[in-house]
């Protein structure tokens, strides 16, 4: 406190009031000295009304501190509400989670029943509400008389109070008639959890009222512990997003420095830049997909995050594609060919009726309804439409242009792509392998198009979870990386589980399938198990050179 008594000390010009109004009754000295503590602290360090001057002292608990929490109620399972009320709580201050915070926010453990039958919970918390100190300067202070306190606290009782009270006592006694206000607002800052034992482990007591003997001095605001406990969290969350967007954070994607608040926080708590945030959510959009998850996770991405950092228009294209998709995964749902409307078709008569244009209307084909005449698909219908004749003007000709681009579209989609035997969306595969998982959710093979449930249609050996070679030329660089270990030109042995084709390693005859992971003998083709059949038999583990 050295700079802070340096000043004290030197000669001073009488101070003029004016900056608190409410504090015409301090003295001189007293003035000096909240003035010294303003300039130390800053302008919101204290609150003065009169003679009053009031503190509220925010606390810090060491990283990876807990709350400990313990209910009379053995009927109420703390846990549930206290993680509700986490929630909403961060709801309320904004997007505090970031991820440093996630795997202290998974491990909340589950409530404990203690032997007495009361529950037992923690959580990790770091910021704690302010301790309030009340000092009323009395004229003598600081010359004789210290000022009269009054601390104040949702969380700790009375008797956690009393205790830091003696301490502020000692301090006073110790500093012989000196200023003792910013020793005493220090003091509570830095050393109130050591003194009180709570920097890794906050205790929430069970708050009670004072009882006789008690220091009149202390007292406790908050209520229940239920409901201290839930505002020791909301503080929290606050206290974090405020220092998130203050400080600066590195994207986990570009691992760039930025200000949290040119961040991206979203619910599953973790964050990015502002720049990949809109890049990879542009590009997901672009790519048609149903789902904007987080670059980090799996959570999807709320609408409302999107909406905020996208912009209208790409919101818009987003949410006519989560609709088109949507409807598209309905049995019972189709747009009208001529309107474009939303219509509830009845599919065991393939009939639809557009509510809007009045349009009976054929599923398969699209055109005019036919009950009891086969329908000949869109793609037939189009080629008669085009062969008729058409008349000079330009309407008739830009419609047939029309036509003619749709009948195109239709033959390459055809051509392209493979129709998903739950919902009939067309599908194109581009790499990778047979096993193809739909929009709507199911399985099928790309080879024959039958719908499956997982890898075992490829051990029947009619399709091939990879065809060969054409999968394989897409990866040559990767295969001449590893050519020295295969024997040149040899000819694959196909497993004699699953018929996937495999290469020899290193001239070892004991092979495992790729597929399957079955082993067998790369020589004889039998599925065997360790080495035992290499061992006195026709067929050697290894072949020479």
């Amino acid at each position: 406190f050295s700079l802070y008594f340096s000043f004290l000390t030197q000669p001073r010009s009488p101070r003029n009031p004016g900056c608190w109004p409410h504090a015409m009754t301090l003295t001189e000295s007293q003035l000096e000295e909240l003035e010294i503590i303003r300039s130390i602290l800053g302008e919101d360090a204290f609150f003065v009304e009169e003679n009053r001057v009031t503190f509220s002292l925010p606390l810090e608990a060491n990283d990876g501190a807990r709350l400990l929490v313990t209910l009379p109620n053995a009927h109420q399972a703390f846990g549930r509400p206290a993680a509700a009320a986490a929630a909403a709580a961060a709801e309320e201050a904004g997007p505090a989670d970031v991820q440093g915070n996630i795997e202290e926010e998974n491990s909340t453990r589950p409530p404990e029943r203690t032997l007495s039958g009361r529950l037992r919970t923690d959580f990790p918390i770091k910021y704690l509400p302010p301790i309030t100190l009340d000092c009323v300067l009395v004229p003598a202070y600081p010359e004789t008389e210290p000022p009269q306190i009054t601390l104040s606290c949702m969380w700790l009782p009375p008797s956690r109070l009393a205790l830091l009270a003696a301490e502020l006592d000692k301090l006073w006694t110790q500093s012989c008639g000196e200023p003792i206000l910013f020793a005493w607002v220090d003091w509570l800052r830095t050393q109130a959890l050591t003194c009180l034992g709570l920097c890794d482990a906050v205790v929430l007591d069970r708050i009670s009222e004072p009882g006789e003997g008690s220091d009149p001095r202390c007292r406790c605001t908050g209520g229940h512990e239920e409901l201290a406990a839930a505002a020791m969290l909301r503080y929290d969350a606050q206290q974090r997003s405020e220092h998130f967007l203050m400080e600066e954070q590195t994207c986990p994607v570009c691992y760039s420095d930025v200000l949290g608040s040119l961040c991206v926080c979203l619910r599953c708590g973790h964050f990015t830049c502002k720049e990949c945030f809109v890049t990879h959510c542009k590009t997901r959009i672009d790519e048609g997909e149903f789902f904007v998850t987080c670059l980090c996770c799996t959570e999807p991405i709320s609408p409302d995050i999107l909406r905020e950092h996208l912009g209208e228009e790409t919101f818009q294209r987003w949410e006519r594609i989560v609709s088109s998709q949507a409807l598209d995964r309905m049995d019972d749902i189709r747009a009208c060919p001529r309107c474009n409307t939303t219509v509830i078709i009845d599919v065991k008569a393939n009939f639809g009726h557009c509510t809007k244009c009045f349009f009976a209307f054929c599923v398969s084909c699209g055109s005019a309804y036919h009950p009891g005449r086969l329908c000949e698909g869109k793609e037939a219908v189009l080629v008669k439409m085009l062969e008729k004749k058409s008349n000079p003007d330009t309407e008739d000709m830009l419609r047939r242009l029309r036509l003619q681009q749709e009948l195109l579209n239709i033959q390459e989609v055809k051509k392209l792509s493979k129709p998903c035997p739950s919902c009939g969306v067309s599908i194109e595969k581009t790499e990778g392998c047979n096993k193809i998982t739909c929009v709507c959710g199911k399985y099928f093979c790309y080879l024959c198009g039958k719908a499956i449930d997982g890898y075992n249609h490829f051990d029947s050996g009619y399709c091939e979870l990879f065809v060969m070679p054409d999968e394989v030329g897409r990866f040559v660089p990767a295969v001449q990386i590893v050519r020295p270990m295969f024997l040149p030109d040899e000819p694959l042995s196909r497993c004699p589980n699953c018929g996937q084709g495999n290469a020899r390693v290193a001239r070892n005859n004991h092979s495992r399938c790729w597929n399957c992971r079955s082993e067998f003998c790369f020589r004889c083709r039998h599925l065997i198990r360790g080495t035992a059949h290499f061992l006195g038999g026709p067929c050697r583990q290894h072949e020479p050179v």
